[in-house]
Order: structure tokens, then C-alpha cells, then sequence
């Protein structure tokens, strides 16, 4: 998002002052208490937090065992629930990032397209045997719909739902 490696347990970065990093924590404070309004207590909305700045950071694997061993205050077990178990409704939170992206972004048109995640087996939610693009053919997977703000020169990712949330539509 800021093209920086952000560096969970130091107040330096690179290239930008302890100031600036401060700054930079200070308005992501702002952003998760603006988006996780909603969520009514306490404790998930420090999660959310833990668990966007996580995403933000530097490395290609985004689980939550290295979200967990990456941050001071990354607890497995209570990310775990954040993202899997937390009774927190998620409509909201998607309602306040779509918008807040839409005002950077100030779409142009919107882009809805299906997304197909190759699966190995079928213990997943949404599994099945289905034409999977990914890989071109029939295949277990997950087939998810996703809109995109776009414009000509951004595009933004505000939205994926999986089919079972989307039961009764003919796309």
C-alpha cells in the first residue's frame, strides 16, 4: 500500500523517520477504529488491527501462524478466532473499507468478475468439482465472485464473496 517494509518490533524504516513511522501507525489507528466500528468489543477491534497490519507488511505468506510470529502482539490463538471463529459481523467493516476505497479511487466502472481457487481436496468450504479457471478445466476448487473498483489508471479489491453467501442468484 505504501511501497515500505514496516517493521512490527522497531520504530525505523529504511528511508522514512521514527516520526513518520509514528505517524503512519497513528493514522492506521484512525482507519481500524473508523472500519471496525461496528465490532463491539474491544478486544476484536485490536485484532482487526493486528490483523490489517499484518496484511500491510513485508513477506509473501500471509497464515496466521507467521501473522502471529511476526507481530509483538500477534497471539495465534486469538487471531485465529478473529478471522474464523469471532461472532462480529463482517458486512459492515467490507461496507466501510469499499467505501473509504471508493473515495480514493472515485471508480469509474465496477468490475465483477469470478475467481477460482484450485483446492486438493474437499474438506474446505465450497469445494466441489466444477470448471475451475485457474487451471483451465473441470477440477475441485472454490469459485468465489469479486468486484473491483477501477478506474484507468487504479483498481481497487473491495469485495470477494464465496457462492454459498450468494445463494439463489443467477450470475
Amino acid at each position: 500500500m505504501l511501497g515500505l517494509c514496516v517493521c512490527a518490533d522497531q520504530e525505523h524504516v529504511e528511508g522514512v523517520d521514527t516520526h513518520e513511522v509514528s505517524r503512519l501507525r497513528a493514522a492506521l489507528g484512525l482507519f481500524v477504529a473508523d472500519v471496525f466500528a461496528s465490532v463491539l468489543r474491544t478486544g476484536q477491534r485490536a485484532k482487526g488491527e493486528c490483523y490489517l497490519r499484518r496484511l500491510m507488511l513485508d513477506g509473501h505468506c500471509k497464515s496466521i501462524p507467521s501473522m502471529a510470529a511476526r507481530l509483538p502482539d500477534g497471539n495465534m490463538q486469538a487471531l485465529q478466532q478473529f478471522v474464523n471463529q469471532s461472532p462480529w459481523d463482517p458486512l459492515p467493516v467490507r461496507r466501510g473499507i469499499a467505501e473509504r476505497l471508493s473515495q480514493v479511487v472515485r471508480p469509474e466502472v465496477w468490475v465483477i468478475d469470478d475467481v477460482s481457487f484450485p483446492e486438493c481436496g474437499k474438506a474446505s468450504v465450497g469445494v466441489a468439482r466444477q470448471y475451475c479457471g485457474a487451471v483451465g478445466k473441470r477440477a475441485n476448487c472454490q469459485v468465489a465472485v469479486s468486484v473491483h473498483a477501477a478506474r484507468q489508471c487504479d483498481a481497487l479489491f473491495p469485495s470477494r464473496e464465496l457462492p454459498d453467501q450468494l445463494e439463489g442468484y443467477d450470475l
